[in-house]
């Protein structure tokens, strides 16, 4: 669409006030009448308009146009030294921009105002309006003409120009480069706006591209946890809100940004893989202000486009990605365990089963949006299920058969959507993501697909040295026993099991702690991955001290270079 912007013009204060005669007392100062023009140059879109235009002078004014196509009118003035005129134009059909000079002359004195107007070809794309692109995307051609200086907005990151080129003093060449589609049929627009003065006028083109191409969706739990090793965590970011907005639209996008300050982009993504990431763990809320309908659980379409475009950045560059609902407010994690947040009070049976049917009915939205998806998407259901120490500690046996019913609310959910969500790989969640309750606790779901399951815990063993209570640590032996234990539970059955997070604050930039926070991070990722176990790094983009940072977003470069030095170390450590 064509956008235009007319010229404003003086308000009438400047006619009320700043042209006013006095008109009280005749001995007073006498008014202002210095020959004065409200403006230099008027300018009008090429559909045409109306303007007023004033004169402040001690007669009436002379007044004419050198052009037929500029129409000026006086209009009535309640001031004697202040004289008002409209001037029209009508739509311009000629090619070409046209000025025309307007002559005022008042006491003898002359001066002249330049009116121009915009052509009806000022910007006009000249290839097809809408372009087709297939799946694997691809380069394109916009051609147009324009007369004037012209700038190029392109509508996503999945779209980039490449060179453009011009042919001659009005048409221009722009090529445009289409990156793989890896999910739904997705669309654009690349637009072209030409400004002049106070006008502009803006012309889009629109890209249609198609769905991604099914991919392959025979691969087992067991071999895709063989390509997803090592990973990474897109952290404090689309998990990021307020729980006071649960259940509500009120979070919007800039949440993205509310707990660190860099909007993802495929070039961080791209420094994800550089660093040899295999895999990256999306942290997402749903609940937490971004529904639109509570009653349906209907997840708001701009915040799924958001996810939807993320996804992309990491399916792009061939990573492994996993979407899951995480803490997300606490409204199934804490409130789908306990009826109290300040005490542990344990839920009833019509708590229980009206927060089944909503995690229900989040996963099947969930899973429709991502149906076309092929395996490098995968879902998990929770993040930490009644993790919080104070309410839940002493309680994770008894929580443990709640848990697994909506586990496999989870799994139900997901299959019944069909498609590539019949087959595809699910994570479940440990008891509160503990090694050692979910060790000795936890059941696996039904599954109508064998061998598409996955279990997730979390470590952030010792407490006191991850967390900066300490800034020593020597016990490598725990981690292997604790691994150990997660190998002969799960691995050894078949069962993969994801480390969904895993870091230790980097505390202070000293050698003798760097070598330790190294150490623990090459000791980790070494000793899953001689096990099969999938660890993600932990990573907030937040680069002080102490924090668990890895990638410095802003600049896409290590930031955490001794975690980033331990985890590669560890990974090339593994036979």
């Amino acid at each position: 669409m064509k956008r235009i912007k007319l010229l404003s013009l003086l308000l009438m204060t400047f006619t009320m006030l700043a042209f006013s005669a006095c008109t009280k007392d005749e001995d007073k100062p006498s008014v202002n009448t210095t020959f004065t023009l409200s403006k230099a140059e008027l300018q009008f879109a090429k559909s045409g308009g109306e303007a007023l235009f004033y004169v402040r002078g001690a007669a009436t004014p002379s007044i004419s146009s050198s052009e037929s196509w500029l129409k000026i009118t006086p209009q009535p003035s309640t001031s004697k030294t202040v004289y008002k005129y409209q001037f029209a134009t009508e739509a311009n059909t000629a090619f070409n921009d046209r000025t025309a000079k307007v002559s005022i002359s008042v006491g003898g004195e002359t001066k002249t105002v330049t009116v121009t107007q915009l052509s009806t070809e000022g910007l006009v794309i000249e290839s097809a309006k809408t372009l087709n692109v297939g799946a694997d995307g691809g380069d394109i051609e916009v051609t147009l003409q324009a007369n004037a200086p012209y700038t190029v907005t392109l509508g996503a990151e999945w779209i980039s120009e490449t060179k453009g080129s011009r042919a001659d003093m009005k048409a221009y060449l722009h090529r445009f480069h289409v990156s793989k589609n890896v999910g739904t049929a997705r669309t654009s627009t690349v637009s072209f706006t030409l400004s002049k003065g106070d006008v502009s006028l803006t012309e889009a083109v629109t890209i249609a591209q198609s769905a991604g191409k099914a991919g392959n969706m025979s691969l087992s739990a067991m071999e895709l946890a063989a390509l997803m090793y090592p990973g990474w965590n897109l952290g404090n970011t689309l998990e990021a809100g307020d729980l006071a907005n649960n259940f509500t639209n009120k979070g919007g996008l800039a949440t993205e940004t509310a707990w660190q300050s860099t909007k993802t982009s495929q070039k961080i993504i791209d420094e994800v893989k550089a660093q040899g990431f295999k895999s990256v763990r999306l942290p997402i809320a749903w609940v937490m202000g971004h529904l639109t309908d509570k009653a349906r659980m209907t997840i708001d379409e701009q915040w799924l486009n958001r996810v939807k475009e993320i996804v992309n950045y990491c399916v792009a560059d061939g990573l492994y990605v996993i979407i899951n609902d995480h803490w997300d407010g606490g409204w199934l994690e804490v409130d789908g365990f306990s009826s109290s947040r300040d005490h542990f009070q344990a839920v009833d049976e019509a708590t229980i089963t009206a927060k089944t049917a909503q995690l229900k009915k989040l996963w099947t939205n969930i899973a429709l949006a991502f149906k076309d998806y092929d395996e490098h998407v995968l879902f998990a259901g929770l993040n930490e299920p009644f993790q919080e120490y104070k309410l839940f500690h002493g309680h994770h046996q008894a929580l443990t058969p709640i848990l697994q019913r909506y586990n496999q609310a989870f799994v139900d959910a997901v299959r019944a959507t069909g498609g590539n969500n019949a087959s595809r790989v699910l994570v479940v969640q440990g008891p509160s993501t503990d090694i050692n309750s979910t060790c000795s606790y936890l059941q696996m779901p039904n599954d109508t697909k064998t061998d598409r399951l996955m279990v997730e815990v979390h470590y952030y063993d010792p407490w006191n040295f991850t967390s900066g209570a300490t800034d020593t640590w020597t016990d490598t032996n725990s981690v292997k026993m604790q691994f150990d234990k997660l190998k002969t539970t799960f691995m050894d059955k078949k069962i993969p099991v994801i480390i969904g997070e895993c870091g230790a604050n980097w505390q202070k930039d000293d050698a003798t702690f760097n070598a330790t926070l190294k150490h623990w991070y090459k000791t980790v990722f070494q000793y899953a991955g001689e096990r099969g176990i999938v660890p993600f790094a932990w990573d907030i983009n937040v680069c002080s001290f102490p924090k668990m940072t890895i990638i410095n977003r802003a600049t896409q470069t290590v930031w955490g270079t001794p975690a980033m030095q331990g985890i590669k170390e560890g990974v090339a450590a593994v036979k």
